[in-house]
This record gives C-alpha cells, sequence and structure tokens, in this order.
C-alpha cells in the first residue's frame, strides 16, 4: 500500500526521496474548497492506477475536514463525470 504525504497544497507519493507522484491545489473561498490544477504521475509508474489512487486519497482528505473539490484539472474532470462516487465532493460553482 502506497502512503501518500499531504503537504499545504500538495498531495504526493515520495518513495526513498524520489517524488514519483503528486496533486496539486489551490485552496480557495476561505479555504472550504480545494481546486485541484495538476496531476502528474512519473513515466515509469503510469498506467498502474496511481493518479486514481491520488485522487481517492486527496478526496478521502477532503470529506474528513468537510472540504468540496473543484476539478480544473483535466484527469480529476473526467474521474468526476464518469464516477458517481465523487458526487458528494464536487464543488458546484
Amino acid at each position: 500500500m502506497m502512503k501518500f504525504l499531504l503537504e499545504d497544497e500538495r498531495l504526493a507519493w515520495v518513495q526513498n526521496g524520489t517524488l514519483n507522484a503528486e496533486m496539486q491545489f489551490t485552496r480557495i473561498l476561505d479555504g472550504k474548497v480545494w481546486s485541484v490544477h495538476y496531476t502528474y504521475v512519473t513515466p515509469e509508474f503510469r498506467g498502474r492506477g496511481i493518479a486514481g489512487q491520488l485522487l481517492d486519497e486527496l478526496v478521502a482528505q477532503a470529506r474528513q475536514m468537510d472540504v468540496k473539490i473543484k476539478a480544473d484539472c483535466k484527469f480529476v474532470k473526467e474521474k468526476f463525470f464518469i464516477d458517481p462516487k465523487y458526487a458528494d465532493i464536487i464543488y458546484q460553482e
């Protein structure tokens, strides 16, 4: 199981000091919404569902903190559109 690190405005997967994947966001509306604008997985780890795991962890963290997520990243927009499990977390403008 991967261990992700939630930093100020980033959720990252770092292994042996190397950044392998990250999801960056900006806190908006007094921190009540996280606007996800960037998802990255290094080439050697792509195609393994890691971006989806990052999103699931970010969503879990947001739910714990009673925060909504705004999808400004293409990957997150697509996931939010196709998977109803995210319906409660989507920020509606």
